[in-house]
């Protein structure tokens, strides 16, 4: 596959079969052999001729219907051409893969490993979960956030333990933990804010 872009100002890259490429004169049209070429010269992707924005032109009506009754949002990422889903309690991505052009579900990640894994998504991690809609995903995303925060409640429901005991400094280094994570979510969080925006920057 073959990507074309136009001598515009908004640097945006079209499969070469896009309807928007029609719209572009030949001899303004820029060839790229990969989409990752067109991005490393600082063009984002073309949303309506992406293989995941089908999926969700596909299922609009029942993925914004679903949002609204449950909470979640998303958004078309131009930067890396994934979709955005945020929830309650994070941000998750879906990405179209493989000769089929499949669909897989990724995670934040919520801490910095050492060594982190090998992923087509920098700073997020795979999902076991399979499914051939965007809809069957969001229910997944939903039912993980019911799962973290009645985990949230049964903590909270437990007893305080006597200052001193085991169990009282065992507390004290989980919340530790607790306060550490989120900082380095709110990090990660930040760097990835100001990477688009640089990134943004640089396309206008």
């Amino acid at each position: 596959m073959s990507y074309v872009c136009g001598r515009s100002s908004n640097k945006i890259v079209h499969r070469n079969d896009c309807r928007y490429v029609k719209l572009i004169p030949k001899k303004n049209r820029k060839p790229f052999s990969t989409v990752e070429e067109a991005r490393r010269e600082g063009y984002s992707c073309c949303k309506y001729c992406s293989h995941i924005w089908k999926y969700v032109g596909r299922e609009k009506n029942e993925l914004d219907d679903y949002c609204v009754k449950n909470g979640l949002s998303y958004s078309f990422n131009r930067t890396d051409g994934f979709l955005d889903i945020d929830s309650r309690q994070d941000r998750w991505k879906v990405i179209v893969s493989g000769k089929r052009h499949h669909i897989f579900l990724y995670h934040r990640n919520t801490k910095i490993s050492l060594t982190p894994e090998r992923t087509l998504v920098p700073g997020f991690h795979s999902q076991k979960a399979i499914s051939q809609t965007i809809l069957g995903y969001m229910k997944y995303i939903s039912e993980h956030d019911e799962y973290v925060e009645e985990l949230t409640k049964a903590h909270k429901k437990k007893s305080k333990p006597v200052k001193g005991t085991k169990r009282y400094w065992k507390m004290v280094r989980r919340e530790k933990k607790s306060v550490r994570r989120k900082q380095i979510r709110n990090v990660l969080g930040l760097i990835e804010r100001m990477s688009e925006n640089n990134y943004m920057e640089g396309v206008r």
